[in-house]
C-alpha cells in the first residue's frame, strides 16, 4: 500500500472484529489492498489508545489517510460517540469508529453465520449501495458514521 495514495487503516479491537474485517475485504468490489488491517489491540481502550499513541500523529503527514477502529459496543451504544469525541477535531473527518452494539459473537449468534461471512454481507450491502444486514439490531446504531465513512471511501475502495 502507498501512504501517499488514499488508504483505510483499521485497528480491530480484537481477532473477532478482525474476522469481521477479513470477511469484508474478500467481499467482490472490494479493493483490499487499499486497506491495511493492523492486528488486533486486545481490547477497545488498547485499541483507541493505538490510535492515539501511533497512528493520529501520521495522519497529520499522510492526509490521504484514514483510520477505522472496529470495537465493540459491550452494550453501551454511547461508546462510539464517546471515543469519537476524543478525536482531534482537525482529524476528525478521516477517523471513523464502528462495532456491534454487544459483541461479534452475539451477531454471529443472531445471524446465524459466521464472522467472515457477516463481513462479507456488510461489504456486499455497501458495495450496492444498499443498508443490507447493517439494519441489524446489533448494527443499526453505525448508521450515521457508515454514511460518513462511505462518503469518504467509496470512491477508490468500492466498486469495479
Amino acid at each position: 500500500m502507498n501512504k501517499y495514495e488514499a488508504h483505510l487503516v483499521v485497528i480491530p479491537e480484537d481477532g473477532k472484529d478482525a474476522d469481521l474485517v477479513r470477511g469484508f475485504l474478500m467481499a467482490p468490489g472490494v479493493h483490499a489492498e487499499r486497506v491495511d488491517l493492523r492486528a488486533p489491540a486486545g481490547g477497545w481502550l488498547k485499541a483507541v489508545s493505538l490510535a492515539h499513541q501511533a497512528w493520529l500523529q501520521s495522519m497529520r503527514r499522510h492526509p490521504e489517510r484514514r483510520l477505522l477502529l472496529v470495537i465493540d459496543c459491550d452494550g453501551n451504544p454511547g461508546r462510539l460517540a464517546e471515543v469519537t469525541e476524543g478525536i482531534p477535531d482537525e482529524l476528525r473527518d478521516r477517523v471513523f469508529v464502528m462495532g456491534p452494539l454487544d459483541s461479534p459473537e452475539i451477531l454471529c449468534r443472531e445471524t446465524s453465520q459466521r464472522t467472515e461471512g457477516i463481513g462479507g454481507s456488510l461489504a456486499e450491502a455497501c458495495v450496492a449501495n444498499q443498508p443490507g444486514l447493517w439494519q441489524h439490531p446489533q448494527l443499526q446504531h453505525n448508521a450515521a458514521e457508515l454514511q460518513r465513512l462511505a462518503d469518504s471511501v467509496r470512491a477508490w475502495l468500492l466498486g469495479d
